[in-house]
């Protein structure tokens, strides 16, 4: 029984999965998903008693890979030219590896963010953190020449924009520009290099 349990509740959450990337949390119908997970909305309901509390489990399976990777990978080392490169290393692999996380995260933020910011809290609070880890690094780190890192919040901004931006504007770039495609390993690497020569150029300094 329990093993039904789990196989209809995961059944529920796939098919969430699919209509909230859809439509949204708001557009999102608890029928539209009953239906697509085979069952009847009072089954629905058993499981989930309503549309936020699914939409909280669903968005919260989805986020958790993104934030705890992303932060794990933003603990570098005494090393932080090497750290920063293990971080856009790891941070793309993950984003590429999930597509679905970058539609759950603009969804997430068209409609105000508050359950992204919640997860994150919480994550931040999990691994001890008080504050964005590699920003902090960033406000004490050095460049080559022995001086601080100029504008370490715009670098930070930066470094996050050049890494992501690809997946979210995939969309677009592949009807535009077909032949740029995030998914693709050649481009991926392509890219990954491009944002460490960055790094490189805003370090030597």
């Amino acid at each position: 029984m329990p093993e039904l349990q789990n196989e209809t509740e995961q059944q529920i959450i796939e098919a969430a999965t699919d209509v909230f990337l859809e439509k949204g949390k708001s557009g999102a119908r608890m029928q539209e998903i009953a239906d697509r997970a085979g069952i009847n909305k009072a089954l629905l309901h058993y499981y989930f008693r309503s549309k936020i509390l699914l939409y909280q489990r669903v968005f919260a399976s989805q986020a958790k890979i993104l934030f705890s990777g992303m932060l794990e990978a933003m603990v570098v080392g005494q090393d932080l030219r090497s750290g920063l490169y293990g971080f856009v290393d790891r941070y793309m692999d993950i984003v590429a590896g999930n597509p679905r996380l970058i539609s759950f995260i603009m969804w997430e933020i068209r409609e105000g963010g508050e359950e992204m910011s919640r997860i994150l809290k919480e994550k931040f609070q999990e691994m001890g953190f008080q504050s964005v880890p590699l920003l902090e690094v960033l406000r004490t780190g050095k460049t080559t020449s022995g001086n601080p890192i100029p504008n370490p919040e715009q670098f930070f901004l930066s470094l996050m924009g050049m890494c992501i931006y690809p997946f979210i504007a995939r969309p677009l770039l592949t009807r535009v520009v077909p032949e740029l495609r995030p998914e693709d390993p050649d481009f991926l690497t392509a890219r990954k290099q491009h944002i460490m020569a960055f790094i490189d150029t805003y370090l030597d300094r």
